[in-house]
């Protein structure tokens, strides 16, 4: 903003419209306070802190004729791969199972299950139903938080600035970001 106060962060920036004319001054932005906190974690921590890795590969089989095609019975998601020493390998999961439910929620695409998961948070305990070799099976999770391998790597012990959160700006003087 004019007082030299980050307001945001540019992820996307068009130089031209869907016709191909050349557009100048059109971008978009995350709000700094969005930001905010994971910018802290990644000074503190070296990583985002909180967040749930099931450690899986999903394949969405959204219609009977790719179901055919691989030889299965059923439309839904499906394990296509199950990492070694993962939540979802540590409560049961293998390649190959169909998921049906994660906790509440019924699942049938890969977004199912990420919002689904997004409501839950690091120690709960979770039971997800599958479907394996034509049978069901109902396993418990415990989510634990994904720390990654690297994170101490980008940890910064003193930190010489403070974030600070950005006040809105007026109609009147601000900005198209």
């Amino acid at each position: 903003n004019a007082g030299g106060e980050l307001v945001g962060i540019v992820n996307a920036k068009s130089n031209s419209d869907s016709s191909g004319n050349a557009v100048d001054n059109i971008g978009f932005a995350i709000p700094i306070n969005s930001v905010k906190p994971i910018i802290e974690d990644l000074i503190s921590h070296g990583y985002v802190t909180g967040k749930i890795v099931l450690g899986v590969t999903l394949v969405d089989i959204t219609d009977e004729r790719t179901a055919h095609y691989y030889g299965l019975e059923h439309t839904g998601v499906y394990l296509q791969s199950v990492q070694s020493g993962s939540i979802a390998d540590l409560g049961g999961l293998r390649a190959g199972d169909r998921l049906v439910s994660f906790g509440d929620a019924q699942i049938t695409t890969g977004d199912d299950l990420k919002t689904a998961l997004a409501a839950h948070s690091v120690g709960d305990r979770v039971d997800v139903k599958v479907v394996r070799n034509g049978k069901e099976y109902t396993h418990s999770l415990v989510l634990t938080e994904y720390v990654p391998e690297s994170a101490n790597l980008f940890c910064f012990p003193y930190t010489p600035f403070h974030i600070v959160s950005a006040r809105p700006l007026p109609a009147a003087g601000g900005a198209l970001l």
